[in-house]
């Protein structure tokens, strides 16, 4: 399992890396499992620091329900975050805590989704100058003929403890996809995300990122996209 990266996905902030890692998922009790994590950190640009010992490990615990119309997760993790390897962070990488939790409920004609995560790193002078952040969404699909309306609402809150700032990112999705077959889907969707505080979160479109960084600060990045989507 090397080189297996769990990220946290809400902003992609201070992701945990595991070098080595051993997994074991529970078996299924009336929709419920458990899953564990636990190994080596890595990080870029080296395996381990220099003064690696017990202290660089990582570990995961998720329960997770899915029995019939609902959906369920709780999730923590605690580890030392994949930074680049300074002289600045080489004896105090930046030990996060990530913990979270997640519902959905399929009503037939609709489905909710909701979540709430949280990235608490330790150190935030040898990682990210964002100490702590807050994110949650609130999603709804609504089946409109063969297809489905999607709608979805994400704020992102920083708090920075080194300078008192509470940088902030609202964005608003819509989105219509529409399926062909079995494995081709034709997609429509819109985006806008709006910066508060000095935030500089950009538009993100699964692996894509649109605006934000150094040039986005304040900024309402917007997207539009169409395609198709097939899988093999």
């Amino acid at each position: 399992m090397n080189g297996t990266t769990l990220v946290w996905n809400a902003v992609g902030l201070l992701p945990v890396r595991y070098s080595n890692a051993i997994f074991y998922n529970t078996p299924n009790w009336g929709g419920v499992q458990v899953r564990f994590a636990y190994g080596k950190a890595a990080f870029t640009g080296s395996e381990y620091y220099t003064d690696s010992r017990k202290r660089d490990n990582n570990g995961d615990v998720a329960v997770l329900y899915n029995r019939g119309a609902i959906q369920a997760n709780a999730y923590y993790r605690f580890g030392y975050a994949n930074v680049a390897e300074t002289d600045a962070a080489r004896f105090a990488p930046p030990k996060v805590r990530q913990y979270g939790a997640g519902f959905g409920y399929n009503f037939g004609v609709a489905r909710l989704v909701t979540s709430v995560a949280v990235s608490d790193p330790d150190n935030a002078a040898a990682g990210s100058p964002n100490d702590k952040v807050l994110a949650w969404n609130l999603g709804v699909g609504i089946r409109a003929g063969a297809g489905e309306v999607l709608i979805q609402g994400h704020q992102i809150r920083y708090k920075n403890e080194l300078t008192g700032d509470k940088p902030r990112a609202d964005t608003l999705g819509l989105a219509y996809t529409y399926p062909l077959s079995k494995r081709t889907t034709l997609y429509a969707s819109a985006a806008m995300t709006r910066n508060k505080n000095g935030a500089a979160t950009p538009v993100r479109n699964n692996s894509n990122s649109y605006g934000g960084g150094a040039a986005g600060v304040d900024t309402s990045p917007r997207v539009l996209s169409l395609g198709i989507n097939h899988k093999f």
